[in-house]
């Protein structure tokens, strides 16, 4: 059962599974809650930005993704699907990204590439890639 809307605080991160990780960092994103970000992001993660630059870091993804929170950036999950194979997740996911904050509000439907790794007793992310990831096009 996938848990929509819910906070950091009401999903124990021990038992929370991949899928519900991703709709944990969607609905931060949401809510502009940038102090739950980290706790949903490996130490070692590594953000993927349109023009396919990669941000190494927790404390580095976790400002970029502030970033996207203050552009007003808005995630909808159109579909997804995952392969997790022991500790490891991978997620293919069709995004419609809407950022709010410009003069003319911009929408793109992206083909999002994430991987979850169960680390420090949880699921968190390892990889985001919101625009997907050129090189496995």
């Amino acid at each position: 059962m996938r848990s929509p809307g819910k906070s950091l605080e009401e999903v124990e991160p021990s038992v929370a599974r991949p899928d519900e990780v991703i709709d944990l960092l969607i609905a931060a994103l949401a809510r502009g809650d940038n102090a739950a970000i980290p706790r949903l992001l490996c130490r070692d993660v590594c953000f993927l930005t349109q023009d396919a630059t990669a941000i190494y870091g927790r404390d580095r993804v976790a400002s970029l993704i502030a970033q996207l929170v203050a552009a007003g950036v808005d995630v909808c999950s159109l579909a997804q699907s995952s392969l997790q194979i022991g500790s490891i997740a991978m997620v293919s996911a069709r995004w419609r990204l809407s950022f709010r904050a410009r003069e003319e509000p911009l929408v793109q439907t992206t083909e999002a590439t994430l991987v979850l790794a169960d680390r420090e007793g949880s699921w968190k992310h390892l990889l985001v890639a919101p625009w997907g990831c050129p090189r496995c096009r």
